[in-house]
Parts: structure tokens; C-alpha cells; sequence
């Protein structure tokens, strides 16, 4: 039941924003999605990771970022960055009131992330 509400979820916020998975359907459903059900907002985080992750990492292979004519193809295993960086914030998030994590990646891959209340952490090192 937790699988198969997180998958919809995930389409949905991938379908909102014109992002499709290069796996298909077949994809999304080997992804680890059992543990919690999450809400939209920490689906919207799980796609932001997931998309930022998947377009550091192209550029710094060198690759080409895949386009299905307007759709921004995301490979299923960006998901799972997206997954584990959720479950790295949320013991910060229930630690530390008024939580807002911002993050900042440069090339070379290096990520920094502070919390609303200034304490840096390197969570984003995935």
C-alpha cells in the first residue's frame, strides 16, 4: 500500500513538472519506496534532489543531460539520491526547530547544506 502511494505521488509531481524517468514505469517500481509514506511536500524535496543530483553528475561526466522533446529525462536511481537525502534531513528536521535545509553544490562535487539556524552539516556528500 506504501509502495504504491509513493509512486504516485512521485509521478505526479514528476508529471507537474515535466520530468520523466528513462526507465519508465519499470523504474519507479523497483525503487525502495516501502519504509514511510510521504507527504507531497517531501516528494517535491525527494524530485528536487533527485533532479539537482542528476544534472551535477552529468556535468561532471561530461554528459549530455537527456531530453524527450520538452520532458527532462531522470534515471530511476536519481530517485534514490533524492530517497536518501530525505532520510539523512529528517533526524535534523525533528532536532532542530523552524528546519529549512539549503544546500549548495559546485563542481568537483562538492555539496554544503545549512539548516535555518546556521549549523552546517555534510549531509549532501551521498
Amino acid at each position: 500500500m506504501k509502495q504504491q502511494q509513493n509512486r504516485a505521488a512521485i509521478r505526479k509531481v514528476l508529471e507537474k513538472n515535466n520530468i520523466a524517468i528513462i526507465e519508465g514505469e519499470e523504474g519507479l517500481r523497483s525503487r525502495p519506496l516501502r519504509e514511510q509514506v510521504f507527504t507531497s511536500d517531501k516528494v517535491e524535496k525527494i524530485v528536487g534532489w533527485a533532479v539537482g543530483h542528476h544534472l551535477v553528475n552529468s556535468e561532471q561526466k561530461g554528459q549530455e543531460v537527456r531530453m524527450d522533446g520538452t520532458k527532462l529525462m531522470l534515471p530511476a536511481t536519481a530517485i534514490d539520491h533524492g530517497i536518501r537525502m530525505l532520510n539523512r534531513i529528517q533526524p535534523l528536521a525533528t532536532k532542530v526547530p523552524n528546519f529549512t535545509l539549503l544546500c549548495a553544490c559546485v563542481r568537483g562535487g562538492a555539496c554544503a547544506c545549512a539548516c535555518a539556524c546556521g549549523v552546517w552539516s555534510n549531509i549532501c556528500d551521498v
